[in-house]
This record gives C-alpha cells, structure tokens and sequence, in this order.
C-alpha cells in the first residue's frame, strides 16, 4: 500500500513511501517532533532519526547507501559482507549477532541476513492523529518470519515498534536476536552521558591494544570498571573524538531493559526502553577514532548501544551463544511478540519509560 503524494499533508502526522534515497526505495514516518526514515530495501534499516526541535539526526553516517547491482539475496558470509553495507544508522540483527560462523550445516554471515534482506512494508494508517507502516521479511537460512509495525502519534516524541517473531517450520531452532543503533556526531560529542539500569560489565575479549581502555576479558559492575591502567573508569561519560580509543564491552544480567544518552551541550537527549526478559543484553559498541586501518581509518566516532537476547564475549556469533547455552530457541510454529520504544526529550525533561 502506498501513501498519497508526500506533500499532500504537511502537518501532524504524515507518511510517504513515494521518494528514494541512493537508489532505495524509502518510508518516511514524521509528526512535529520526529522524521524517521527507513529504508525498507535495506533490510527496514532506520537510516535518519532526527529530532526536529533541534534539527538533529541523533544516529551515526558512514558516507551514503550504494545498492549494489544486483543487490544479494543474503551477505558475505564474512566481516567485509557486513561493512561493506554498512553505512551507520539502526539494523535490525537475526538470527545471529557477531562475527560469521557455522550452525550445523548453515554458513551465517556476521550479525546474520535480515539487516540487508529487502523487506515488504504496508501502510497500515495515514491520519494527522497516527501513522503506522507494518514491515514484514522472511529469512533464507533457517524458516523464520519477522514483523516490525512502527508507529508516531501527533505531538509525541516516541517512536513505537512493535515485533513478532515466528517459526514456521515443525522443528525448534536457535537464534540471536538484537537491534544495532549507532549514534554519531554531530548529536555525540565528549558532553554525552550514558545512563543505564544495574548490570555487571563484562569486555570482549581478544588481543590487549594500545586504544582500548578496558582490558579485554575483565569483568565488573555498571559503571565504574578499571583501566589497563589500575584507574578507574566512569563508563557513564562518554570521551571525544580525541581519545582515539576503542572497546566493546556487554551490559548483563538486566533487570530493566533501558539506556538514556544525553547531550549536555546541545541540552536532548534519546533513551530506548525494552522488555529485559526479551533482550537481557545491551551489547556496547564505543569506536571513539581509536581503530587504525580497514574498515574504521582512525576516522570513525560512533556508539553503539545494542539490545540483544545474548552474546558471547568472543568473536563466534550463534555458534558461540550456542556453545555457551545463551541461545535463545523458538518451537516449531511458535512466535513471540515484543516492543520497543525510542523517546526523544529535552536533558531537563524526562525520557518516557
């Protein structure tokens, strides 16, 4: 279904998918306060997410999306499968998160296939009160079906997304499940503050280099963590574009399923608030131009703040969850529903949860 000409309502509520974007196909969903657009080619990627108010697009760029001719059915089952689609904003992640590996007899590429699937969409309301765009894919590796229904009300800061996950075999089957936004200058800066529930903090592991704060493999509590060092770390303030460093590290063991970052200098902040029974996760993401070479150059300032159903703190994707008995399984003809709620507001205010 398709909306009317995009400028046929100017105010309130509104939806368009009648514009492309690079080459994509796009869906638009805007109010007063908030544009989203998504990129439904592109595995119904949120490639913008600005809030109006301050004109601002509080998600990471990486250049611009290229659609590649013909565009794969399904990634690389390799890093470069990944990054070379890659261009910042929001994927959603499934069946599995990380790097690439084997399940059985099923080649995965890194954080699995939906992310770069084309998905279908359908309008399902266009009114100055609400507007509603239902996105909808099927995977190719394992007989999954995943439903995303996203939402804006007039005069709200809150973007509603609503999911169903179905198995449609007769056999259980493992999966990952997560969500990868990304959050980039010119709304990052050294001034953000991260606020999260209480958790333990455990860091990827992997060789010790000289960007990263943490040491690799070290465990802790939310926020404070040693340094390489011996100093402690406030993992709440979030360091510049000078630090040139870089860690990944995992949030686990939530109660609460929420995290608020906040501007201090440009005075909004976003928060994303879940259900923590389905996504008892947040994987962290902090690559402050502190990765030299491919793909990052020492260029790249953005921050990950990823909700997911598990991880492992080595690089081997489902597999590895599997290994560890942190997979998630759905039965045969089983499906599990949840929601997601993103709100943006002024620092003053408060962030809806």
């Amino acid at each position: 279904m398709s909306s009317e000409h995009p400028f046929t309502r100017t105010h309130a509520c509104r939806v368009s998918d009648a514009l492309t974007y690079c080459g994509f196909r796009t869906v638009i969903l805007e109010n007063e306060l908030l544009r989203v657009v998504v990129l439904p080619e592109k595995g119904a990627e949120i490639y913008a997410l600005v809030y109006k108010p301050h004109d601002t697009d509080v998600l990471f760029k990486r250049g611009f999306p290229q659609k590649p001719q013909p565009y794969p059915a399904a990634p690389a089952n390799s890093e470069e499968g990944f990054i070379a689609s890659y261009f910042g904003g929001w994927q959603e992640i499934f069946p599995s998160g990380g790097s690439a590996c084997k399940v059985g007899n099923i080649s995965i590429g890194i954080h699995g296939e939906v992310f770069i699937l084309p998905w279908r969409w359908q309008i399902l309301e266009d009114s100055p009160q609400r507007v509603s765009v239902r996105f909808q894919v099927h995977t190719t590796q394992m007989p999954f079906y995943l439903e995303r229904t996203m939402s804006l009300e007039s005069g709200s800061a809150v973007l509603r997304m609503e999911e169903t996950l179905r198995n449609e075999s007769p056999e259980t089957l493992p999966y990952m499940w997560g969500h990868h936004p990304a959050f980039g200058a010119p709304f990052l800066d050294g001034s953000c503050i991260l606020e999260a529930p209480e958790a333990r903090v455990e860091v990827h592991e992997g060789h010790a280099a000289a960007c990263h704060r943490l040491n690799p493999g070290a465990q802790g509590h939310w926020p404070l963590m040693p340094g390489k060092v011996g100093q402690m770390i406030d993992l709440r303030s979030i360091p510049s574009n000078q630090s040139q460093s870089y860690d990944m590290f995992y949030l686990t063991h939530l109660t609460q399923g929420w995290f608020k970052l906040t501007n201090h200098r440009l005075g909004f902040g976003v928060g994303l608030d879940w259900d923590a029974k389905m996504f008892p996760v947040l994987w962290v993401w902090q690559e402050l131009c502190g990765s030299s070479g491919y793909p990052w150059y020492s260029q790249t300032y953005a921050l990950g703040l990823e909700p997911f159903t598990g991880y492992s703190t080595k690089e081997s994707g489902l597999a590895g969850v599997i290994q560890s008995g942190r997979e998630n399984r759905l039965e045969g003809g089983a499906q599990v529903s949840t929601e997601l709620k993103l709100t943006c507001s002024e620092a003053a205010g408060q962030l809806q949860r």
